[in-house]
């Protein structure tokens, strides 16, 4: 069985970013596995705020994660919808990726806005 290995360097990253990949990988790789590496770290900020205290470089860190995260995620939408494009063979599946990428950058644009706007 010959199967294509996926490595991630940072052709990959920018291929990612351009919609070049297969929608499988923008959707899986993109987005779900991004997704769950900022809710590991929010967890980790938040328990990290709550020790140390409001204010200061730890919660300083974790907002400018959050906005990184949300700055990405909103890269990732016209990607989605350039490797749904692409992709003719997902049928209806390819346009749940890109509703799927358009509520998190809602999501993400929202959990900004509240942490920045007191």
């Amino acid at each position: 069985m010959d199967e294509k290995r996926f490595t991630f360097d940072p052709a990959t990253a920018k291929a990612l970013l351009r919609g070049e990949l297969s929608l499988g990988a923008t959707f899986w790789v993109g987005l779900i596995v991004a997704d769950l590496t900022v809710a590991m770290l929010y967890v980790w900020f938040s328990a990290a705020v709550a020790v140390a205290g409001k204010g200061g470089l730890i919660a300083g860190l974790g907002v400018a994660g959050l906005v990184l995260a949300a700055l990405y995620m909103a890269a990732m939408l016209p990607a989605t919808l350039r490797a749904a494009r692409a992709n003719r063979t997902a049928g209806g599946y390819r346009w749940v990726a890109v509703a799927f990428a358009l509520a998190h950058v809602v999501v993400y644009a929202v959990l900004v806005w509240r942490v920045l706007a007191p």
